[in-house]
């Protein structure tokens, strides 16, 4: 029974002495138009809190950004509808990949792209602190 009891209080200090890591921040979000034509309608949409960013119109090799103060990150996947050439495009289920060694101190800022041919680059930078 003895051993039993020091097992259990060896598992407890155990537990307690786990690494808890610390959150991600974000505080901005910029939509870049990489090509030579209007986006439009760009919608992008966080699938567990139904947060939301809009951007109407994003002229040829200009942006569109949405800064606000750091928010915790929480694991989610994108949904992101915008206009290109005429054509309506929609992609699902986006995950944003964060570099193992990022520096958890600094805000992130995601970062989406509309390419020539339509489509996305999506990554995250370093943002302001």
């Amino acid at each position: 029974m003895i051993k039993q009891i020091l097992m259990l209080l060896a598992s407890l200090v155990f537990l307690s002495c786990a690494v808890i890591e610390a959150p991600y921040y974000y505080n901005e979000i910029v939509l870049r138009n990489n090509s030579d034509e209007l986006v439009k309608d760009v919608k992008i949409l966080s699938m567990k809190t139904n947060r939301m960013i809009r951007c109407a119109n994003i002229p040829p090799g200009s942006q569109c950004s949405d800064k606000f103060p750091k928010r915790k990150r929480v694991k989610s996947n994108l949904s992101i509808t915008w206009t290109h050439r005429g054509k309506t495009h929609q992609e699902d289920n986006i995950v944003l990949n964060i570099p193992d060694d990022y520096d958890r101190s600094i805000p992130m800022r995601g970062v989406l792209i509309v390419n020539k041919d339509s489509t996305l680059m999506i990554f995250v930078e370093a943002g302001e602190r």
